[in-house]
């Protein structure tokens, strides 16, 4: 007898995950689902079946889980998406069904680095006070509560446009999606002359060059450590990641 092939649910939201989907989607020992619970308007080009809206279309992800009769649940979310982590975590526990949760490696502290690192958006904010020109890449998401500041320029860039206005500074706001390299992110933070970034630390290439940039230039990073993951299985590589799943 045939053996069934396994119902693999796939949380994306990042570049890893369009990997693990290219190599899952064409394989005929797994069924994969893709859910990229709505948070983008411009996702990848992804293979095979793609919840784009999430789970609400399905009566929430306990019950997809239950209907579609998954086996595994493999997070590759981005590393500050706690809640959809925590969530997917408590659902595969209370299921019974595997959980594993891709781990981006963070960012280490490097010599020349400035890092400020900070807990919380709110600390964050508090840090950036300080500075009357600032690089804010941080995510969409957190970007509003730093109107309450009063510096003269705030650069802005993000994948989609996102609504940010500040009493009396300039607000220039661009529109892009990495990968970046070093020589361009010099040149942006020069001609800006900005004084301070505030980042995530994400972790991966993509978007390094922004941290390398600033290092160069000697420039403070105002850095928004990582949330706490869910506890459990977890890997830190595609490879260790190919291994358990028997590549």
């Amino acid at each position: 007898m045939t053996e069934r092939a396994r119902n693999i649910l796939l949380i994306g939201g990042t570049r890893e995950a369009v990997l693990i989907n290219e190599k899952l989607a064409s394989r005929s020992d797994m069924k994969l689902v893709t859910s990229l619970a709505g948070r983008t308007k411009y996702p990848d080009n992804l293979s095979g079946e793609v919840l784009k809206s999430g789970f609400i279309a399905h009566d929430g992800m306990a019950a997809f889980m239950k209907k579609r009769a998954i086996d595994l649940v493999i997070d590759a979310s981005h590393p500050y998406a706690v809640q959809i982590s925590r969530k997917a975590s408590d659902i595969c526990d209370e299921l019974g069904i595997r959980y594993l949760r891709y781990e981006r490696p963070a960012w280490q502290e490097e010599p020349g680095d400035r890092w400020i690192r900070v807990s919380s958006v709110e600390e964050a904010v508090r840090e950036a006070a300080s500075f009357s020109r600032l690089f804010l890449s941080i995510g969409r998401q957190e970007v509003s509560a730093f109107e309450s500041l009063s510096p003269d320029l705030v650069l802005l860039r993000s994948v989609e446009p996102v609504s940010f206005t500040l009493p009396n500074g300039e607000v220039r706001h661009i529109l892009e999606k990495g990968p970046f390299d070093l020589e361009n992110e010099i040149r942006l933070l020069k001609e800006h002359n900005i004084q301070a970034l505030v980042s995530k630390n994400s972790g991966g290439k993509a978007v390094y060059p922004k941290i390398e940039a600033a290092r160069s230039l000697g420039l403070p990073v105002i850095l928004l450590d990582r949330p706490a993951s869910p506890e459990g299985e977890a890997v830190t590589s595609l490879e260790a990641l190919d291994s358990l799943l028997g590549a």
